[in-house]
């Protein structure tokens, strides 16, 4: 198949570590508790995100009564990420609740929708104890020690998922023109509110339904842009079910730590043509400008270091008869 030939001939452009540029927390407890308040919610933020061309991680806020109390939050290094993102996140330990202050004061930028870490991990109302939850509930903008609250009065991820063509629940997979100006507006909602006060790494006039992944490669920290296309020709029959090309995008990039415009490279390589091609571009400040051509499905960009040439891929095709039995 070409895409497993494709990822074949360009291994170390693999299993590389995931460099989102904000974050999304994953509430395990409200979750559990509560799924019909916190699931959709926390779907719809991340598909508003990808739509944005916004690269993400996810955050894990375990709840204390699983993995013998040990929860991932609490080693999470929270200093690389332009904005940790709290979607109806209700339900966080004191110590959860301690870490997000921390960062919010030292810095960084905290963006909450709906309602935020007003009870406890056992569901009791915190909020006349604490303080982080007082940033939010009703949209502003509230500067905390050094660093940026955010909030959105409205969980926008779950208004945004309600519009997003899913294939759960009571949404079907047609999008009507009225989801798509929703949809519009939720996207408008959202950077009014946010792209003044964190910046993009890379911005583009790709249509909301390609989404941009970005990976480190710890061999020299270039930035590893996997380019997803999503746009499909939906049809009753599958088969008859095609790819829209992307066309040619304007796009923009920021410039990596660690080079500047003398030293960094654009390679672009795709399914279809996997070896590597530098792509020209022009240099605005900390960012470079520059045509990302079209593709089909899916294409890499690395800025940083010139990319390999793709490899050979000569591999004979292995069976697993134990399957069988």
């Amino acid at each position: 198949a070409p895409y497993y030939q494709f990822a074949r001939s360009h291994p170390e452009l693999f299993n590389l570590a995931e460099a989102g540029e904000l974050a999304v927390v994953y509430n395990e407890a409200y979750e559990i508790s509560n799924p019909e308040d916190f699931t959709d919610g926390y779907r719809g933020i991340m598909m508003l995100l990808g739509d944005a061309h916004r690269p993400f991680d996810v955050l894990f806020a375990g709840d204390p009564d699983k993995r013998d109390g040990v929860d991932p939050f609490s080693s999470a290094d929270l200093s690389g990420f332009k904005a940790i993102v709290l979607p109806n996140t209700r339900r966080l330990t004191a110590a959860q609740v301690s870490k997000l202050e921390t960062y919010l004061s030292d810095g960084g930028t905290v963006i909450g929708l709906g309602q935020i870490a007003d009870l406890d991990e056992d569901g009791n109302d915190v909020s006349g104890s604490r303080t982080f939850d007082d940033y939010f509930g009703s949209d502003g903008t509230a500067t905390v020690g050094s660093g940026t609250a955010i909030a959105f009065a409205d969980n926008l991820g779950d208004q945004y998922h309600g519009n997003a063509a899913t294939s759960s629940g009571e949404y079907d997979w047609e999008v009507t023109a009225g989801n798509l100006t929703s949809l519009s507006g939720y996207q408008s909602t959202w950077s009014t509110a946010v792209d003044a006060v964190v910046d993009q790494d890379f911005l583009t006039t790709l249509n909301r339904l390609v989404h941009v992944h970005r990976y480190n490669d710890s061999a020299d920290v270039s930035h590893v842009y996997h380019v997803v296309n999503r746009d499909i020709n939906l049809t009753e029959n599958v088969d008859d079910q095609t790819m829209n090309a992307t066309g040619t995008a304007t796009s923009s990039v920021a410039i990596p730590p660690g080079f500047n415009s003398y030293t960094v490279t654009l390679s672009w390589m795709t399914v279809e043509s996997p070896e590597p091609v530098e792509l020209a571009f022009t240099v605005d400040g900390d960012y470079l400008d520059f045509t990302l051509p079209s593709f089909s499905i899916w294409g890499v960009l690395k800025v940083g270091s010139a990319a390999s040439s793709a490899g050979a891929v000569d591999e004979k095709p292995e069976s697993n008869f134990d399957l069988l039995t």
